[in-house]
């Protein structure tokens, strides 16, 4: 990987967790839990929570951190699944990160833009759950996706 984006990865990483205010829990040595801190330990498991807490902003009227968090999920997963090298999503199964890709894009793009006009709740809901449906294939091994 090349270094400039590995930099940029790690960035993006370190940004989600200061907005998020997420303090860092490591797992017992003996023991590999399936969340850490909230979190999914999968491969999805971070855009997944970056998309609930944005959700759950939206939710409490706060739309403009919800716009930021949905914000930083965007640019995470731009960086490590679509830029993100031979390991990337779009490298191993361009179909899934395409699907995945949109259903993203219907979830944050009405968020993004409530200051032009204020997002449709019925539709925000529908499209994440949608979004969290599609990271679940993303999740799955192989051909069962």
């Amino acid at each position: 990987m090349h270094r400039s984006l590995r930099e940029t990865m790690w960035r993006m990483f370190l940004i989600a967790f200061l907005v998020l205010g997420t303090p860092f829990t490591a797992p017992a040595a003996d023991s590999k839990p399936s969340r850490v801190a909230g979190v999914d330990n999968t491969p999805m498991g971070p855009y997944r929570a970056l998309a609930e807490l944005s959700l759950e902003a939206f939710d409490n009227g706060d739309l403009p951190r919800a716009a930021k968090l949905s914000r930083v999920l965007e640019r995470l997963w731009d960086a490590a699944e679509e830029h993100g090298g031979e390991w990337s999503l779009a490298k191993r199964d361009s179909a899934l990160f395409e699907d995945i890709d949109k259903a993203m894009d219907a979830f944050i793009k009405p968020v993004l833009r409530h200051a032009a006009k204020v997002p449709d709740a019925a539709a925000v809901h529908a499209a994440y759950s949608d979004f969290l449906r599609q990271l679940m294939r993303g999740d799955l091994p192989g051909p069962n996706r």
